[in-house]
């Protein structure tokens, strides 16, 4: 287990409109109002035609991929995560959806193919105190959390 200590900062109540494009409107806010590590809480819907990322997989030469899956129609949907700058120097949003619509849910994890719908509630809580970076693990070698 890894792990750091954080306090509550400034919270931004944002309404994102249809068809702004979820994930770059979030870094975009971020760069703007220098918000380096953050909670986001979501609610509203996703357009049509919007991408999901469902789970990993390990392709035929052992490499890992990623399945994804295109949302037929706008989906209801609340979801949950973190806005953490990388790095690289440019903030990161792991953020996951579980969309609804006519009694089937998908979830996944938003990427840059995520358009809001009608419209999207987040509450985003800036936290402060803490050095915690999105980057390379020096254990997995993965890009991870790094608090």
């Amino acid at each position: 287990m890894k792990y750091a200590e954080a306090k509550q900062g400034r919270t931004f109540i944002v309404r994102l409109d249809e068809d702004e494009p979820l994930a770059e409107s979030l870094k975009q806010l971020a760069r703007d109002e220098d918000i380096r590590v953050a909670s986001i809480v979501a609610l509203g819907a996703t357009g049509d035609g919007s991408v999901l990322r469902v789970g990993p997989f390990t392709k035929p030469d052992g490499r890992p991929g990623v399945l994804s899956r295109t949302l037929a129609g706008p989906h209801e949907v609340a979801g949950t995560g973190t806005l953490v700058w990388g790095d690289k120097g440019e903030p990161e949003v792991h953020l996951h959806l579980a969309c609804g619509r006519d009694g089937e849910t998908i979830t996944g994890c938003v990427g840059d193919d995520v358009r809001v719908g009608y419209c999207m509630e987040l509450f985003i809580t800036e936290l402060v105190g803490t050095q915690t970076v999105r980057g390379k693990d020096p254990d997995s070698g993965r890009r991870l959390l790094l608090p």
